[in-house]
């Protein structure tokens, strides 16, 4: 019995020292900066103060073209920011770009890229190529999952928040819908993208090496984007632009370095595609470096490998066309104009004209008739030549149509009001299509039932003397 108990403590001693050198070794793997003046070798991580720091130091340091944005905060309460990089931070009238990294915590070769490549464009503005877009970083999207053991370490990091919810599988799907709860960090960064209208972005990740494009909910058999061939442009020009790369970088999984992101595995409820489908902009996902948390001394080298590649990326914000859509007569600008490509756009890949009436549209060089229409406008089709760089359509003056219906309140609660000035039928439709009202209405006043309708976005179609009419309704209780 004696041998038995000095065995027992003889391993119990052993594991114990054993897991004492792991972590041991484990800290020193991730070496920690305590303080801004430690990033600049960019071969440490930063601690959860000292990324505060440096977001804060990025404004400080450069104000006329650097604003510090609160997306959100987290579920403990941590802050979830993004620097806004523009020679213009009062106005909305260029092309938007929205680079992120860490929605999976354990996820971290991303935070020091953008990290770095923020203070490169701050301290390089004026011979950089971005000077012509409003570029947005957001180098950690759940500080939570990264932060798991404490705000000093990334050790333990994990892929969830601290809901153990996988963020990148909460976002509203076009196949399976909407969810039946957001995590607070979903909705605020869903918030986010809605307000600023994002053109373009990438979301960075790790555990394997590959560009990966729209959509992860089908497969390119099922499904492909309007714009594959594109996406595919823009996947060969950032693979080209890989520097001082081994051969096989990039290429683990796919010979071409890229792959239609269904083919590869199916994701339902992932950022990429909720931004794509519904928020209209075209993001991609980035899978960085086949180590989940690859050590901190590795990390200068991934920067020499991509850094590049992440600058082709933004330039594709520069070829398209753009232009500001305005009221002819009162010459205010108009907000949500549709910006339709003929026999091209499908599934959502239309674009719409922001807050200021400015659009872009990214596109592959060709001709295209364009379909440029509001609701209670006279649409427009103008042809568009569009070559390998940005082509300015000026401003774009709608003439409005006398109106057939007064729709109120909006947004709407429970009851829905009209006036009509002829007799028409509606549906409302959610922003998936399915049609979950429809009725018939007279001349002179009418209301429509919302109260067993969800607080949500929906599609209200209204049809009055042959003419269709199509306006999104808010429904807020």
């Amino acid at each position: 019995m004696k041998h038995i108990i000095l065995s027992f403590t003889f391993l119990c001693a052993f594991f114990l020292t054993s897991y004492a050198q792991q972590e041991s070794l484990k800290a020193g793997y991730y070496d920690m900066a305590t303080d801004v003046s430690e990033l600049y070798s960019w071969n440490k991580y930063p601690t959860y103060d000292t990324y505060l720091k440096f977001m804060d130091s990025c404004k400080n340091n450069f104000p006329s073209i650097c604003r510090l944005d609160t997306i959100g905060y987290s579920t403990q309460n941590r802050l979830l920011l993004a620097l806004r990089i523009s020679s213009n931070l009062n106005e909305n009238k260029k092309p938007k770009f929205f680079y992120s990294s860490t929605i999976h915590g354990n996820e971290t070769t991303g935070i020091i890229l953008l990290m770095r490549m923020a203070d490169s464009v701050l301290n390089n503005y004026a011979s950089c190529s971005v000077r012509d877009i409003d570029l947005y970083i957001c180098p950690i999207a759940n500080p939570d999952g990264l932060y798991r053991n404490n705000n000093n370490t990334i050790n333990n990091a994990t892929r969830y928040n601290a809901n153990n919810v996988d963020l990148n599988r909460n976002f509203p799907d076009p196949v399976m819908g909407e969810n039946n709860s957001y995590e607070v960090e979903t909705q605020a960064f869903m918030n986010y993208a809605l307000r600023e209208k994002f053109d373009m972005g990438a979301n960075l990740h790790t555990g394997e090496e590959v560009f990966n494009y729209p959509y992860d909910c089908w497969t390119s058999a099922e499904k492909t984007h309007a714009d594959r061939n594109w996406f595919v442009s823009m996947a060969e020009d950032f693979m080209s632009e890989l520097d001082n790369a081994p051969q096989n970088y990039f290429r683990t999984y796919s010979s071409s370095g890229y792959v239609d992101g269904g083919d590869w595995y199916k994701v339902y409820g992932g950022r990429q595609d909720w931004h794509t489908y519904f928020a209209h902009c075209r993001e991609v996902t980035l899978e960085v470096s086949s180590q989940y948390a690859p050590p901190s001394s590795s990390l200068p080298t991934y920067w020499n490998y991509l850094h590049n590649s992440l600058f082709v990326m933004t330039d594709y914000c520069q070829k398209g066309f753009e232009g500001v859509v305005k009221d002819a007569t009162t010459t205010e600008p108009l907000a949500d104009v549709q910006i339709f490509i003929e026999n091209h756009d499908r599934d959502n890949s239309e674009v719409y004209t922001n807050d200021e009436g400015y659009f872009f549209r990214p596109i592959q060089s060709g001709e295209y008739s364009v379909i440029i229409s509001k609701q209670d406008y006279e649409s427009q089709t103008m042809n568009v030549q569009c070559f390998n760089n940005m082509l300015s359509l000026g401003e774009i003056y709608l003439q409005r149509t006398q109106s057939l219906y007064t729709i109120y309140p909006l947004p709407a609660s429970d009851v829905l009001n009209l006036d009509l000035k002829g007799k028409g039928e509606y549906l409302i439709a959610d922003m998936m299509g399915r049609v979950l009202k429809r009725g018939i209405m007279d001349v002179g006043h009418s209301n429509i039932d919302l109260s067993d309708l969800r607080n949500g976005t929906y599609i209200f179609t209204i049809k009055i003397n042959n003419r269709q009419y199509n306006k999104q309704l808010s429904v807020v209780k």
